[in-house]
């Protein structure tokens, strides 16, 4: 029995880039979670994930900048600035008193979760205090 070859083992690896290079946010995500090989290729070809850090919005520039200095890679500066941006979001809504008639753990959507440091714990609270 002949032994089974990726097409990604038989392609130059140039080739390979220019070929991920063409998938969306989406669809690089996939590739990067399929198997050891397109994983390592994803990580060798760090450069595919900068042109979606650099389209998040300009808030998100100084995250950026500071995750790349720190000398994450751009894939792990896109995954880190993402869930910055995520947990800034959850926050707000929190703040903001969108959750505020839930009394229980189990009425909460499945999006407002979020790991927060104490600190944002305590002006959530401080601020449902006031609500009340």
């Amino acid at each position: 029995m002949a032994e089974e070859r990726n097409i990604l083992d038989v392609l130059p690896s140039e080739m390979v880039y220019k070929i991920v290079a063409y998938l969306d946010l989406k669809h690089l995500c996939i590739v990067s979670r399929v198997c050891k090989l397109w994983n390592n290729i994803t990580k060798e070809y760090d450069i595919l994930w900068k042109k979606y850090c650099l389209a998040l919005p300009d808030a998100c520039k100084e995250n950026i900048k500071k995750y790349r200095d720190s000398g994450y890679t751009w894939k792990e500066t896109l995954q880190r600035t993402s869930m910055d941006k995520a947990r800034e979001r959850v926050q707000h809504n929190w703040l903001d008193g969108r959750f505020s008639h839930i009394r229980s753990f189990k009425e909460l959507p499945g999006n407002s979760m979020f790991p927060l440091d104490k600190d944002a714990w305590g002006e959530i609270l401080e601020a449902e205090e006031r609500r009340n």
